[in-house]
């Protein structure tokens, strides 16, 4: 099974349109067509076919987990600078 047949499953059990997988890529900044997400959902023997490689794949599923759980902020923190300021502060 290739990453085009998990993106046609994937688009099936969560019922998504074209549009809709459209503004799921948006979310993960990638700027894909409708003509392009209709060629990344057509089986290797057609014409108009579209390789979904681990990329796109990665950019698809990062847009999911934006869409159903919101944008997450990244925390960058320094450990060493952590444990020092909790153990000062627990003695």
């Amino acid at each position: 099974m290739d990453n085009n047949d998990i993106l046609r499953r994937m688009r099936y059990a969560l019922h998504l349109r074209d549009i809709q997988m459209v503004d799921v890529f948006k979310m993960a900044e990638e700027k894909v067509s409708i003509p392009e997400v209709r060629s990344l959902l057509l089986k290797d023997s057609d014409e108009d076919y579209l390789q979904c490689n681990d990329e796109i794949m990665e950019k698809f599923l990062d847009g999911l987990i934006i869409k159903h759980r919101g944008k997450q902020l990244r925390m960058v923190a320094d450990i060493g600078v952590y444990k020092m300021e909790t153990r000062y502060a627990f003695q």
